[in-house]
């Protein structure tokens, strides 16, 4: 079920949107990984961005209560956050937010949605019903200045955002919101009182509840995984993890952000799934790893960017710009399916494979086979495999297998 605005209702807002925002160059299509992107249509405006979808088995863990980290002293209206601690000392923290929840309400009013969704979240199509339901003034005010703020940035910015606003319902801009969205709190203060948010927000404390116990038992285990298989030496850059649930984002949909000024804590936002998905924690924890050991290396890429012209008609490509982010997110797809080998879940990995396959990650196959020779050789850590991973890419062999796939 998608979130779809009565057709009068979408052609009302947009004929009163339209000419402002093109006169103010805010319509455009196209995005890169992962960003939002308006299509500017009457039957379907959104906000179209490309997800993989991998729900998967859960694990077991414990915790115990936190005080909520908040903006302020003044607490944040959310479920109490747990504390949980990693063999290493490292220590994670469970909790949903309600400005995360907020922010993502006015995304989805503002067209927000996934192109296929495999499954869609109860809750967040009875929200979006609500949405759908609100005076169209306030419609129109709130789509107009998210798209206006939030058009073309990636969701982690937008994540970013909601985390670096003080609590409702003033979401006060701290110095690094006000550059990200100044005066974007105003907007979202009138609606969230407008649309009665706060209520909202109380009647799905249950569902959310839901959702953090499948983490809260998943999480610890699949982090320590991680790290193991990485083979990760020296402190580790992200000394506290915050995992937030959100369900009002799409079916299978996660990022991991860093706030300015808050070194060594990473943020990671999942969206929901029938259960709790070690693989989707999997992929955003890792990304925050593997993204800098990445760029050290990218150089290496060099003589297989030719590949990327093969993908020209794929909608990959636009999602993934340039090649060198391409072959970054096929790289972390083949880490997570190798980990899911792990938990016996080998036809698994190999239909996700050819499902990357076919999509346009040209490297994703190469990778997921040659991880196999990084596991035998126990001595050498991830990072010191990765420029042999990159180099060995063969131009001829992806080219051929891409155009077998094709044919």
């Amino acid at each position: 079920m998608h979130c779809e605005r009565s057709r009068l209702s979408r052609i009302f807002i947009l004929l009163l949107l339209f000419p402002l925002l093109a006169l103010s160059g805010l319509i455009e299509q196209g995005c890169s990984s992962p960003m939002l992107a308006i299509t500017p249509t009457l039957s379907t405006p959104s906000l179209v961005i490309a997800i993989n979808t991998t729900p998967s088995p859960s694990a077991t863990g414990t915790a115990t209560p936190l005080p909520s980290p908040t903006f302020t002293s003044t607490p944040l209206p959310t479920l109490t956050p747990v504390e949980m601690h990693l063999g290493d000392g490292r220590e994670i923290r469970l909790m949903a937010d309600e400005r995360v929840f907020v922010l993502f309400c006015a995304l989805n009013l503002a067209g927000y949605d996934y192109v296929s969704p495999v499954w869609e979240s109860p809750v967040r199509a009875e929200i979006c019903q609500h949405l759908e339901n609100l005076d169209p003034s306030l419609q129109q005010s709130v789509v107009y200045n998210v798209r206006g703020r939030f058009l073309n940035l990636n969701l982690g910015s937008v994540a970013q955002y909601a985390l670096s606003v003080g609590p409702p319902p003033a979401f006060e801009e701290s110095p690094s919101a006000q550059r990200m969205g100044s005066g974007l709190n105003r907007t979202l203060a009138k609606f969230y009182t407008e649309a009665d948010l706060h209520t909202l927000w109380l009647q799905h404390q249950e569902d959310y509840a839901t959702l953090l116990d499948g983490y809260q038992a998943l999480l610890p285990q699949t982090i320590e995984e991680c790290d193991a298989y990485l083979r990760f030496k020296g402190p580790h850059p992200q000394q506290t993890i915050v995992l937030i649930p959100e369900l009002m984002l799409v079916e299978g949909s996660g990022f991991a952000v860093q706030l300015e000024g808050i070194e060594g804590t990473l943020y990671i936002i999942l969206g929901p799934s029938a259960k709790a998905d070690y693989t989707l924690l999997q992929h955003e924890y890792m990304e925050s790893i593997i993204g800098p050991l990445f760029e050290r290396h990218k150089h290496l890429l060099e003589e297989s960017g030719e590949l990327y012209d093969l993908v020209r008609d794929q909608q990959v490509r636009s999602v993934y710009s340039p090649w060198s982010s391409l072959v970054r997110e096929a790289l972390i797809k083949a880490l997570s399916m190798r980990l899911a080998r792990r938990h016996g879940d080998e036809e698994f990995a190999e239909r996700a494979i050819q499902r990357w396959e076919a999509q346009g990650f040209l490297p994703v196959r190469y990778f997921y086979e040659t991880l196999a020779e990084y596991e035998a050789q126990e001595s050498i850590s991830f990072e010191e495999f990765l420029p042999h991973l990159l180099e060995g890419i063969n131009v001829e062999r992806e080219r051929e297998e891409y155009q077998a796939l094709k044919r």
